[in-house]
């Protein structure tokens, strides 16, 4: 997450590193990449795998672009069949594409699949084929599914499912390479989640119907639960409940036999996977608390694969033998009308709604950035935007080495910074800092009082509040070197004035507290030496911990035996500690009165305490503690 320095997080993080070595490819910004590259180059890449699937399971081997049924089917079922609304109350997507990583699973997935469907389904059509079916099964399988779990450990675990019931059900066991195979697909599943699971942190735990009784019973309150879950099941597995009755009914007017006997000639088998995905998807969300609702991760599979099997009934022309005539008779005829009319009605009310918000989002971001742009800007907060983004926009032209030498800081007193809504989850806020500039954080975390905290990688680091972030410029140098960086950049922001500060070994003087100061110019006048900032930090600690006084300390380094200035003449003396203790020349009136006081019998010990003792020196230096 890069919030406090760059932490490993196990996760299924492959997508990223995939997305990462195309922007260095294209010698674009990642979160450009993002924005424009995924949808330009993966989102056609899973069409042309899901449209292959369809190709692969309908009867038809030609092409079916020129079925009507079924591209108004594709467009009913990505536009939304539900009202959007009602989808959200039940916390279903209308769309696939819910995040980057679950989409490219899906493509590995697809991908997959459509390998082995061309191994399985082929006899041997000589040795080189031969060779090459084995090393799909042995190697090329086994890498694929781990690769899938990397990117989304839910699709590996329910590929994995389907796949060996598959295996059992069409007695794949009788052959060696299956049975290999078999063996490896189990090592790389465990390894692959072993990979992506954090050590030590539970992602989740037991609780009895979590994903029902916190994700959708809290979103339909005014329901009781009975209500809920009816609404639940016929929502949520409507496709899946589609396709099963659908192919019941082909079945039926096939005059195959009874379902026994078509189970035991494996006519069912499409069947038996769907409700298979059903049971398999829904049982993490039944028994284990997985957080932020990504237990849907597991059940919405079903849909999809319920989806992709209808389509290909629809190209296959399948419904074509269904009795429309016979079931659409008297009121059932009325009914249908009825429910096709308000299925239309959703689909058209879901299309407005999106364009609607897609417009709504480029009006308010076209209005101000033409604002900042024209220079018509009369609020501070979208000032503060625009010169933020600027600067880590400059900040992402540092090399790459530059990048990983440093850490940035935004202090905890900057509220324009920390309570900026740019995502309904303030939480997400300090990770805008990273994606953009392609820098790490230090105590980049959000408060521990917010939600979400203990989960999506935050746990990885020691609970913190804004006190623990709050730190002096010293304390976090000293950090940064300890962890292994180079370069302290300071993001701050005050009285409408944007600064950006690179702080390093060459400056970090500049920066320093006057304690810090103190004893930098301690060891200059008195050793002759200067000191790196590790021992000046070690020192400052040390007094700290110990609870030591400035008073008791700094006398006896300059009146030392070793000490430079104690061998100096009473003129230069009084001139060093000027220098020394309030870091400025010496006065001339200041220079006579302590002279004199000198000539007149007190001793250097009284003069240095009568310098740390007055206002001056107090101003400056501060409470030690």
């Amino acid at each position: 997450t890069g919030l406090h320095d760059t932490v490993y997080l196990s996760y299924h993080y492959l997508s990223h590193w995939v997305f990462a070595q195309f922007s260095k490819l294209l010698e674009v910004n990642t979160l450009k990449f993002y924005e424009i590259g995924y949808p330009v180059i993966f989102l056609p890449l899973f069409f042309k795998l899901f449209l292959l699937a369809i190709k692969k399971l309908s009867c038809r081997t030609g092409s079916f672009v020129r079925s009507w049924l079924f591209w108004l089917l594709m467009i009913v079922i990505f536009t939304g069949l539900f009202p959007k609304f009602i989808l959200e109350r039940f916390f279903i997507s209308n769309f696939i594409i819910v995040s980057e990583s679950y989409n490219l699973s899906i493509i590995i997935a697809l991908f997959v699949f459509l390998m082995i469907a061309f191994f399985k389904s082929r006899d041997s059509e000589g040795r080189i084929f031969l060779y090459s079916r084995y090393s799909f099964f042995i190697i090329l399988l086994p890498l694929m599914i781990f690769l899938m779990g990397m990117t989304k450990s839910s699709t590996m675990v329910i590929f994995v499912i389907i796949l060996f019931y598959l295996f059992i059900r069409y007695e794949c066991y009788k052959e060696v390479i299956y049975n290999i195979s078999a063996v490896l697909i189990l090592a790389v599943t465990f390894l692959s989640l072993k990979i992506t699971t954090q050590t030590g942190i539970n992602t989740s735990e037991f609780e009895l119907f979590h994903f029902f009784n916190v994700v959708i019973q809290k979103r339909n309150e005014s329901l009781i639960w009975p209500v809920t879950l009816i609404f639940f099941i016929i929502l949520y597995f409507f496709w899946s409940i589609m396709f099963i009755a659908l192919e019941k009914m082909n079945l039926k007017i096939n005059g195959s036999g009874s379902l026994i006997e078509n189970f035991k000639k494996k006519r069912t088998v499409k069947m038996e996977v769907v409700m298979l995905l059903c049971a398999a998807g829904i049982i993490p969300g039944l028994f284990l608390k997985i957080a932020g609702g990504s237990a849907n991760y597991f059940s919405e599979l079903q849909k999809w694969v319920s989806i992709i099997l209808i389509l290909a009934m629809a190209a296959s022309g399948s419904f074509i033998k269904i009795d429309m005539r016979r079931i659409t008779r008297n009121l059932t005829k009325f009914l249908v009308i009825l429910l096709i009319i308000i299925l239309l009605s959703a689909i058209i009310y879901n299309c407005y709604i999106e364009f609607k918000s897609f417009y709504d989002d480029y009006s308010r971001n076209k209005e101000e950035y033409s604002n900042i742009i024209n220079g018509g800007i009369g609020d501070e907060l979208t000032l503060y935007r625009a010169e933020l983004l600027e600067a880590l926009m400059e900040l992402d032209e540092l090399t790459i080495s530059q990048k990983s030498d440093s850490l940035i800081y935004i202090p905890v007193d900057n509220e324009m910074f920390w309570s900026l809504k740019m995502y309904p989850k303030s939480l997400s806020v300090p990770l805008l800092v990273p994606a953009v500039s392609g820098i790490a954080m230090i105590y980049g975390l959000p408060d521990e009082g917010l939600i979400y905290t203990k989960s999506f990688g935050y746990s990885l680091y020691r609970t913190t509040s804004k006190e623990v972030m709050d730190k002096s410029v010293e304390e976090l140098y000293f950090e940064i070197k300890r962890k292994g960086y180079k370069n302290l950049i300071l993001l701050d922001y005050d009285n409408r004035e944007f600064s950006v500060d690179f702080i390093s070994e060459s400056n970090i003087e500049e920066y320093e507290s006057y304690i810090y100061g103190l004893f930098r110019r301690l060891s200059r006048y008195c050793s002759g030496e200067d000191i790196g900032f590790e021992t000046i930090y070690g020192v400052v600690e040390s007094l700290k911990s110990n609870q030591i006084p400035v008073a008791d300390i700094v006398p006896e380094i300059i009146l030392d035996e070793k000490s430079l200035v104690s061998s100096l003449d009473d003129r230069k003396f009084i001139e060093s500690l000027y220098l020394i203790l309030l870091d400025r020349e010496a006065d001339e009136n200041g220079l006579k009165h302590w002279l004199s006081e000198i000539e007149s019998g007190r001793n250097r010990r009284d003069i240095i305490d009568c310098f740390i003792e007055s206002n001056e020196f107090e101003k400056k230096i501060g409470d030690i503690d």
